[in-house]
């Protein structure tokens, strides 16, 4: 199944799936501010757009789906309509956006949706071309149930999805295969059933540091979970076994890489 029939598909569950989840917004706003200008990677359905907009930032939104987009767009037609927001198909697989953005934010896991060390890189680099000097790049980065939680490979796990009074039976699996965490989803409701499957490429906190690295990002910082309080300089001794975000500067110039400004 392409890429697109995939969001095709998961648009119409998305915000059942992950429309309540709020964790991370505290530090997207404590990142964020009204003077800056924001970009957000992988938004959806606007679930981290409608948290900065309420802030009062100046927002754009991209994605790869129209149907998610098209979504964001109803959700959010009073900002667009008011000018503080846009929103945007494209890939930074592919190319960089010509404007430049004080933080750009890859939200929900959307990095490790990149399935090569090179898609990576050349996302990266993308990336770094519409990030403003001195602006700062954001990756919420997931670690795999298999690997948090051995004895659920591989198996089946149900639940149930409510939302304004829809309701939707979820059947869901997880196995790694190498790296890459295969996920087998089977939504279903009064009409419709739908198995969706998705492959996300784990990254650790040595690889998301040296992939940065390698792209021209300096001042990485890392911390578990969502707790801002606790970011940090990428040590020597960093494991991985939880999900985490990693935050890097581009250097204003070639000069100034060898600064280590604080990125909070």
């Amino acid at each position: 199944m392409s890429s697109q029939e995939t969001y095709k598909r998961f648009a119409r569950y998305y915000d059942l799936y992950v429309g309540n989840f709020k964790a991370d917004l505290p530090l997207y706003r404590s990142l964020c501010a009204p003077e800056h200008h924001v970009l957000e990677i992988g938004c959806g359905t606007g679930r981290v757009l409608r948290a900065l907009l309420e802030e009062g930032c100046r927002v754009t939104g991209v994605d790869v789906s129209d149907d998610m987009l098209r979504v964001a767009e109803a959700k959010l037609c009073e900002h667009l309509e008011q000018g503080k927001l846009v929103l945007k198909n494209h890939d930074f697989r592919c190319a960089p956006l010509q404007e430049q953005y004080d933080r750009i934010l890859v939200t929900f896991f959307t990095f490790n949706y990149l399935l090569t060390a090179s898609e990576q890189r050349q996302f990266l680099l993308n990336v770094r071309q519409s990030l403003a000097a001195n602006g700062v790049v954001i990756l919420d980065l997931f670690y795999p149930q298999p690997l948090a939680f051995p004895a659920t490979s591989d198996q089946w796990q149900e639940t149930v999805l409510q939302a304004d009074g829809h309701q939707v039976a979820l059947r869901q699996k997880r196995r790694m295969i190498g790296n890459i965490e295969e996920r087998i989803q089977i939504y279903a409701d009064e009409t419709h059933q739908d198995e969706i499957v998705t492959r996300r490429r784990y990254v650790s906190k040595k690889q998301a540091d040296a992939l940065l690295a390698q792209t021209g990002f300096q001042s990485c910082q890392v911390t578990n979970g969502y707790t801002v309080s606790a970011f940090r300089p990428m040590g020597k001794a960093e494991t991985t076994d939880s999900a985490f975000v990693c935050m890097a500067r581009k250097p204003a110039s070639q000069q100034t890489r060898s600064s280590t400004p604080d990125l909070k």
